[in-house]
């Protein structure tokens, strides 16, 4: 809602994905209106807040200047395609093809923020470093990671993976069905871009659990002792072993941990949950102002 005042033209800026049919839309201009809706996402994770400067200067020109001098403008500043007037009245530019689909699912994943994401799992990542501390010392573990070949290793670390990202979508119901609100389409995009977020956060705490452990096992494990379990001369190649197949024991370890999470905290990085929370203020919104009147 725009507020009463003497203004020319109004932009308002969404992080919720828009449609025409199946295709990404990443503006809206009602010009009888003056006013123009542009989704974030659609116009990519990459120097998304530079795109976003030029496509809203140029739909604020577009608004209070003659169309015919900025279309062009507006479609190269975005690399949009208009697509003429709907029925609606509005006037609204496609992000077209394969590039416009993976744009909208990066543009989703980057407004969900998959890296501050475990920032704020703290009882999945006690048990992530917990479990990874008891492996780190335990002799049993460092003979078995001694054995495991490259193409175990990718298993373990695929499988463990896959169980913390089920996990943390299952336990904390993460996947939307489709009802009254949420069509077919919307809610196979909004558990693509879940599924993508979370398995990038999940990947991201891999890489860094693997170089922490790396660190600490060169730091407290002594060659001697480290190579005497092994039963050779403790390498590079051997600590390096050891924090992999570690790293994959902490993530299984991790997924007990985050069904005690709080539901809410998880539920943030699925679009569904916090466009249901933006309808319930509005609707409070609504209800406090019929109150009043």
């Amino acid at each position: 809602l725009l507020p009463e005042g003497d203004w020319e033209a109004g932009v308002l800026l969404t992080d919720l994905p828009r449609r025409a049919g199946l295709r990404p839309v990443s503006v809206e201009v009602s010009p009888a209106d003056r006013i123009a809706l542009v989704s974030l996402p659609a116009l990519g994770s990459w120097r998304m807040r530079r795109r976003a400067r030029r496509v809203v200067a140029d739909v604020v020109g577009m608004l209070t200047r003659e169309r015919a001098d900025l279309a062009p403008s507006l479609e190269e500043a975005g690399r949009l395609e208009a697509s003429g007037a709907g029925e609606d009245g509005l006037e609204r530019f496609i992000v077209p093809g394969l590039r416009g689909h993976l744009s909208l699912v990066t543009g989703m994943v980057r407004a969900n923020r998959p890296w501050r994401l475990f920032a704020t799992l703290s009882r999945a990542l006690a048990g992530i470093f917990a479990t990874a501390a008891f492996g780190l010392i335990n002799n049993s573990t460092w003979t078995l990671s001694s054995g495991m070949g490259v193409g175990r290793l990718i298993g373990a670390s695929v499988a463990s993976l896959l169980a913390l990202t089920a996990w943390i979508i299952i336990d904390h119901e993460l996947w939307e069905r489709p009802h009254g609100s949420l069509s077919r389409s919307f809610s196979r995009l909004y558990n693509t871009v879940t599924c993508v977020t979370i398995t990038s956060g999940v990947l991201s705490l891999y890489v860094i659990l693997f170089i922490t452990l790396f660190g600490v096992s060169k730091l407290i494990l002594t060659p001697s002792a480290f190579g005497t379990v092994i039963g050779q001369d403790a390498t590079v190649h051997d600590y390096a072993v050891l924090a992999w197949f570690v790293s994959s024991m902490g993530m299984v370890g991790g997924a007990f941990g985050s069904g005690l999470e709080d539901d809410g905290t998880v539920r943030n990085a699925a679009y569904g949950e916090r466009q249901r929370q933006r309808w319930q203020k509005l609707r409070e919104v609504r209800e406090e102002l019929e109150s009043e009147t």
